[in-house]
C-alpha cells in the first residue's frame, strides 16, 4: 500500500514540473535538427543559342632531314662466320656514313638477331645454317646527294629500306598552322551565318585545339624524274619534295539574334 501510493505521488510530481514523455523530447530534438538543415538552391544558366564550326590551317615547309633506314643480312653455316661476315658490312656501312659526315649521335642500332635457317624438305626441319641481321637508323641533315649515299650503302652489301624526309622542328611552323586554321574557324562561321541570316558575337566563346598537329611528306615526282637514271655519281634519283603541317580548332560562337538583311541564296 505504501509502495503504491509513492508510485502516484512520483507522477504528480511529473505532471507539476512540466516533465515530458520520452517520445516528445525526442520528437523535439527533430525538430530542432530540421530547422537547422540548409536549402541549397541551384542556378541554371540561361540556354545559349551557339554555332559550332572547325578549323583547319597547313603551313608548308622545305624538309631539312632525311631519315634512312639500313639492312644487313648475312648467312651462313654456323653463327661464327654469319657474325663475322655481317660486322664487315657494317664496319664498311659506318665508314661511309662517316665519310659523309654523319655524327655518331645520329646513327642507333634498331635490332641485331642472329636466328637459325631451316630446312624443312624431310619434314622434321633441320638446321641448314644461321641468318645475322642488323638494322640501323641514321639520320641525316644534308639532303642533296642523299641518293649517292644510298646507292653506296647498297653497293657495300646492304640495302637501304626506309627514306623519309621531314622537318627537325616543327614547333613554329605548327603554331603558323593554328593561326590559320583559328582563321579558318572564323571564316566559315561567317560564311554559314551569312547564308542562315544570323548574327555572331565578334569573338568565339571557346577554341579546342584538336590534335596535336601533324606532318605528311609531298613528293616531288617531277624533280626526281627530271634527273638521270641511278649510278655511283648521280645517286638514286630522289627529290625531298614538301612538309605539310597540318593543325586542326573547334571553335563556338554565339547567336546573338537574327540578321536584317535576307539570307543568302
Amino acid at each position: 500500500m505504501k509502495r503504491a501510493l509513492a508510485i502516484i505521488v512520483c507522477m504528480v510530481v511529473l505532471i507539476a514540473s512540466g516533465c515530458k514523455p520520452m517520445e516528445e523530447v525526442e520528437s523535439s530534438r527533430n525538430t530542432t535538427v530540421t530547422q537547422q538543415e540548409i536549402v541549397i538552391k541551384q542556378v541554371e544558366e540561361p540556354a545559349r543559342n551557339l554555332l559550332s564550326v572547325r578549323g583547319e590551317g597547313n603551313v608548308v615547309l622545305k624538309p631539312d632531314l632525311v631519315k634512312i633506314s639500313v639492312y644487313i643480312e648475312t648467312q651462313a653455316p654456323d653463327t661464327e662466320t654469319a657474325s663475322a661476315q655481317n660486322t664487315e658490312i657494317l664496319e664498311a656501312v659506318m665508314q661511309l656514313l662517316k665519310d659523309y659526315g654523319i655524327a655518331d649521335k645520329d646513327i642507333s642500332t634498331e635490332e641485331v638477331r642472329i636466328s637459325p635457317e631451316y630446312d624443312y624438305t624431310k619434314g622434321n626441319g633441320e638446321i641448314k645454317g644461321y641468318d645475322a641481321v642488323n638494322t640501323l637508323s641514321v639520320k641525316s641533315r644534308r639532303l642533296d646527294d642523299i641518293g649517292v649515299l644510298i646507292n653506296q650503302i647498297n653497293a657495300a652489301g646492304a640495302m637501304v629500306q626506309n627514306v623519309d624526309f621531314s622537318v627537325e622542328d616543327s614547333s613554329e611552323g605548327y603554331r603558323l598552322a593554328l593561326q590559320e586554321a583559328v582563321k579558318d574557324a572564323q571564316a566559315r562561321a561567317q560564311s554559314i551565318a551569312e547564308a542562315a541570316g544570323l548574327n555572331l558575337g565578334t569573338l568565339p566563346l571557346k577554341i579546342t585545339e584538336t590534335g596535336t598537329g601533324s606532318g605528311s611528306y609531298i613528293y616531288d615526282e617531277a624533280a626526281a624524274g627530271a634527273r638521270n637514271e641511278p649510278d655511283a655519281v648521280s645517286g638514286m634519283p630522289l627529290s625531298a619534295g614538301e612538309y605539310v603541317i597540318t593543325a586542326r580548332v573547334e571553335a563556338e560562337y554565339q547567336i546573338v539574334g537574327i540578321s536584317a538583311a535576307e539570307p543568302a541564296q
